[in-house]
Order: C-alpha cells, then structure tokens, then sequence
C-alpha cells in the first residue's frame, strides 16, 4: 500500500467522529484549544477575507476561528486529500467552498488568496516542501500564511522516534524542528513574522484531567523564558509574501 493510500483509509476512518477522536483524553482537548488561541491572535486583520484552509478535514478546528474572526467578509475555501473528511465538512460548513487534492498542487490559480492556514497538516504530506511553494504561490503578495505542525523539538518527541524506528508511526508523519520549518519557509520565499510554539512541559496522552490546570500554568510560565519556545510539541509561524 502506498503512502497516499494509507493517509486516505486512515482518514476515511477517522472521517466519522474526527473531532471527539482528537479530544476525548484530557490533554488532547487542551493541547487544540491552546493551538487555537494561538492561531486566532495570529490570523491577520483584513478588510475582506479570502481565505484557504490547506489541509481542512472536517472544517471542526479552523472554520469556526475563521468565522469567528472575520464573520461576513469572509470567503472560506477549505481543500484536503480525503473525501470522507470533506464529506463530513460540506455538512457542518455548507457556507465554504470545498476541493479534494494534494496540497502539493493546489487547484488554485497564482495570488489567490489574502491568507493560508495550515493546522496540523504538513507533516503528512509525502512532500510537505512542495506544498509550502504551492501555498506561496497562490497568496496574494503581501498576504498571509500561518502553519503549525509538530516538532521533533518537543520533550515528547523521543517517544515518537522510538515509534518511528520500531515502524509504528502512522501513515505519513515529517515531523519538523524549528530550524528546518523556518528555512523551508524561507527558501519558498516567505519572511518569517512571528514564531512560538505550545505544550512545552512533557506530557503523556493519559494523564488525568485533574492535571491539565497544573500543566497549562506550566506551559504558560515555561513559555515567557528565552529558547523555551524552540521545544514546544507543536510549533506555529505566521509568515507574509
């Protein structure tokens, strides 16, 4: 089975209750809702939002921020690898404007766009590096692009390699590191305008909910020190063409 082929069965399946799946352990609903502060103060102020979704699943997580943020001057374009996902968003969100493809040809024509999000999706492309030169692409100059993906940084990522090596790892997972998600960005031709990153103190999926108060205030303290950021689980940058 190829790659692709294992993203879209695992994606089909996952399609039928994606978001209770992410958030059903106690840290996971967490870790989404400090993803999402986050890329809501990131999203840029724009008198008319033209906005694409790279990577847009279900629609649960970034759809409604972008509403919200930008209520009736936006115009919502969501695109992903799996039909059974947009299947799913086409119900919930019948007001954006969903495509099925590769994120590493975008069906878009050039400078469409006046903002990007990428939540969480780079990391299972087979060639993440050519769908960051796509997002460039189809921006507008001086538009906007905010990503977040994984890092091989995070203090739990150690667990991951021994995953990755023992073949346990799920479909598709190019995960970053801080230095190698900035120079890819560069190289693409974006300039770097903000970056932080989330969930810098080790955690395990099954930890009690009676902990998250305790780890959040150490994710928000741990985060005002120099460097901390670099070793967050899930970085974020906003960037400009």
């Amino acid at each position: 089975m190829s790659q692709r082929q294992a993203v879209l069965d695992f994606y089909k399946q996952a399609s039928k209750d994606y978001a209770s799946h992410l958030t059903q352990k106690p840290y996971d609903g967490y870790r989404n809702t400090a993803i999402n502060h986050i890329l809501f103060s990131f999203f840029p102020s724009l008198p008319k939002a033209i906005v694409l979704d790279a990577g847009c699943g279900t629609g649960e997580f970034v759809f409604p921020l972008l509403r919200a943020k930008y209520g009736r001057t936006l115009t919502l374009y969501g695109h992903d690898i799996s039909p059974a996902m947009l299947a799913v968003a086409k119900k919930k969100f019948p007001f954006a404007r969903l495509t099925a493809g590769s994120a590493e040809k975008l069906p878009f024509k050039n400078h469409s766009f006046n903002l990007i999000v990428s939540r969480e999706a780079l990391e299972h492309l087979e060639n993440p590096q050519q769908a960051v030169y796509e997002f460039y692409r189809v921006l507008k100059p001086g538009g906007f692009l905010v990503v977040s993906t994984p890092s091989w940084f995070g203090l739990i990522a150690p667990f991951y390699w021994i995953k990755r090596i023992l073949g346990k790892m799920q479909h598709i997972d190019n995960w970053w590191t801080p230095f190698s998600l900035r120079r890819t960005l560069r190289r693409a031709g974006f300039s770097i305008d903000v970056f932080t990153s989330v969930c810098p103190v080790l955690y395990h999926d099954a930890l009690p909910r009676f902990l998250i108060p305790l780890i959040r205030a150490l994710d928000r303290f741990f985060l005002y020190l120099p460097g901390v950021r670099y070793f967050g689980r899930v970085l974020i940058f906003r960037c400009r063409k």
